[in-house]
């Protein structure tokens, strides 16, 4: 699953529809946000879901430093790790999950699209 989520009120709209559509145990997230962003309203909302977290960065300029996401959630309690790609984060994700888990990839629009290229690139 992929969804912009960049701000408090898409990931609130997120996380709704994640527990309204679909049947899982956690949600595995990958999240990587532009440095504009409001990284406190966006955990947040996402953290009731998060069953663990994998903090990336995209090869935007504008990209958050993966350190002040993670720490972020890290307030909550919510076991996070940090990749230095796309590419790591998706690899670690598929590592991690099980049966009924799902992997959501959310924060940036970047980080969401290199995710479909990376996905696009290995089912071909």
């Amino acid at each position: 699953m992929v969804d912009g989520a960049h701000n408090p009120d898409a990931a609130r709209r997120l996380r709704e529809s994640l527990e309204q559509y679909f049947d899982f145990k956690w949600v595995i997230l990958i999240i990587g946000v532009s440095d504009d962003k409001d990284i406190a309203g966006v955990v947040s909302e996402l953290v009731p879901i998060s069953g663990e977290v994998i903090v990336t960065r995209s090869h935007h300029p504008r990209t958050m430093a993966p350190a002040s996401i993670a720490a972020e959630f890290t307030k909550y309690g919510v076991k996070t790790q940090v990749t230095d790609n796309v590419s790591s984060a998706l690899s670690k994700a598929l590592s991690l999950a099980g049966e009924r888990d799902l992997i959501c990839v959310a924060g940036s629009l970047f980080v969401v699209a290199e995710a479909i290229e990376q996905v696009a690139r290995h089912s071909s």
